[in-house]
């Protein structure tokens, strides 16, 4: 099932941080609140791996401590 309307998931003026409109859904979403609220993508470094985050609004600080913690 696809929807061509994605605002109840992100905000129209965010789709352009977002490679396609598809990813919108399936890949490497940041969610706060049953919103789309960033991106995030893996990145290996020796001996970790760690996880790089690019927010598309200003989050609070409960907002990170609770990425922080679910990461």
């Amino acid at each position: 099932m696809a929807y061509a309307d994605r605002t109840h998931l992100i905000d129209a003026a965010d789709l352009h941080h977002m490679p396609s409109r598809m990813d919108v859904i399936s890949n490497n979403v940041l969610v706060v609140n049953g919103r789309v609220v960033g991106s995030w993508k893996r990145a290996a470094e020796k001996g970790a791996v760690r996880l790089r985050f690019t927010a598309f609004q200003e989050l609070t600080k409960p907002e990170h401590h609770a990425i922080a913690a679910a990461a």
